[in-house]
């Protein structure tokens, strides 16, 4: 119980209140079609307490090309705060097709 507070509530709340609904999964054949799991439950919270023990912040410097085209995809990265492009490179020039603010679910119209 003091791992998951820690984990919970401490070191990793800020994360877990902007990506919640990416960590919400559904009770299966609940009575209730919205029906969550929740740190309650001790098989949930057991693998988020695992997912968060491997999770490893991190800070990316402006303009930084965390992957280029054509390169292997070892990790999920989850941004919290700031701007991010996702695009494509033709004969070795840049194009930005999507902007991103804060976190992956919100695009930016500028």
């Amino acid at each position: 119980m003091v791992q998951l507070d820690l984990f919970s509530k401490f070191l990793y709340e800020p994360f877990l209140k902007v990506f919640h609904r990416t960590f919400s999964l559904a009770v299966p054949k609940a009575p209730n079609t919205h029906t969550y799991f929740s740190f309650d439950n001790p098989v949930y919270s057991s693998f988020m307490v695992s997912l968060m023990k491997r999770m490893e912040p991190r800070f990316d410097h402006a303009r930084t090309i965390v992957y280029g085209e054509l390169d292997e995809v070892t990790e999920v990265i989850l941004y919290l705060n700031g701007k991010f492009d996702i695009g494509f490179e033709v004969n070795s020039k840049s194009f930005f097709a999507l902007r991103y603010s804060n976190k992956l679910t919100s695009i930016d119209e500028n």
